[in-house]
C-alpha cells in the first residue's frame, strides 16, 4: 500500500505540475553570485571579488508540457543632485553655491529556455547587461572676490556584459498556481568597460578630452544559488 501511495503521489505531482502547455508564467528570480573578476587595465587593475545579489522579474510561456521559454528584464535610472558652497578665499563676500550631478542607469535582458523532467528542471539563459555611470562635476574658480567661472569635469563609464548560465533545480508546488524553484548554477561572463572624460576650464584653456579607454573584463567561472517564484496562469 505504501508503494502504491508513493507511486500515486509521484504521478499526481508530475501530472498537475507539468501538464502546462499554453500557460503563462509571471515570476521573480533571485540570484546570489560570486564575482571573482577584475577590469583589466594595463597599469591599475581593479575589480570586485565578493558576492552580488539581484532580483529579476520574468515572464514565460510553456510551448509544451515540459518546455518553457521566457524573458527576464530589469532596468533603472537614478540621478543625484549635490549642492555645494564655496567660500571666498579672501574671507570676504558671500559663499558661492554650485551643483554636481551623478547619474546611473542599467538595462538587463535575459531570454531563457527551461526543460522539466518530473520535478527537476534544467535552465539555459543568456543575459545582456548594460550599466552606465556619469559624473558632472564643477569647481568654482575665484578671482578677487568673485567667481569668474567653473572648471568642469565630465566622466562616463559604461560596462556591457554577456552572461551565459546553466542551472539545475527542483520545482516545489505550493498550490495549482504558485511554484518555488530553488536551483544552483554556473555562469560565464564576457564584456568590457569603456571610460571617457572631458575637462573644461574657466580661464579659457582648450578643453582636455582624455582618450577613450576600453578594458576587457577577465573571464571567470561564476557559481550561483538561485530561487525563482512563479505564478502560472491558464487552464
Amino acid at each position: 500500500m505504501k508503494k502504491i501511495a508513493l507511486l500515486f503521489l509521484i504521478v499526481s505531482l508530475s501530472t498537475s505540475l507539468f501538464a502546462q502547455k499554453g500557460k503563462i508564467t509571471l515570476g521573480l528570480d533571485y540570484h546570489k553570485m560570486d564575482n571573482p573578476y577584475v577590469y583589466n587595465f594595463l597599469m591599475y587593475p581593479y575589480g570586485y571579488y565578493g558576492p552580488t545579489y539581484s532580483f529579476e522579474p520574468k515572464v514565460g510561456y510553456f510551448i509544451s508540457d515540459n518546455v518553457e521559454v521566457g524573458l527576464g528584464f530589469k532596468s533603472g535610472d537614478d540621478e543625484i543632485d549635490y549642492e555645494y558652497a564655496s567660500s571666498n578665499p579672501s574671507g570676504n563676500g558671500e559663499v558661492y553655491l554650485y551643483n554636481n550631478i551623478s547619474k546611473s542607469s542599467y538595462r538587463i535582458f535575459s531570454p531563457y529556455l527551461k526543460y522539466y523532467k518530473s520535478n527537476f528542471f534544467v535552465s539555459a539563459r543568456l543575459s545582456l547587461n548594460s550599466f552606465t555611470n556619469e559624473y558632472d562635476n564643477a569647481y568654482p574658480v575665484w578671482e578677487a572676490d568673485s567667481v569668474i567661472g567653473l572648471d568642469e569635469s565630465d566622466y562616463k563609464s559604461t560596462t556591457t556584459t554577456k552572461t551565459t548560465s546553466l542551472k539545475i533545480g527542483y520545482a516545489l508546488k505550493y498550490n495549482e498556481k504558485l511554484i518555488f524553484e530553488p536551483s544552483i548554477g554556473v555562469s560565464k561572463i564576457f564584456g568590457e568597460v569603456v571610460n571617457e572624460s572631458t575637462n573644461t576650464y574657466a580661464d579659457g584653456r582648450p578643453p582636455v578630452v582624455s582618450p577613450k579607454t576600453t578594458s576587457p573584463i577577465s573571464n571567470a567561472t561564476h557559481f550561483s544559488v538561485n530561487l525563482a517564484v512563479s505564478l502560472r496562469l491558464g487552464k
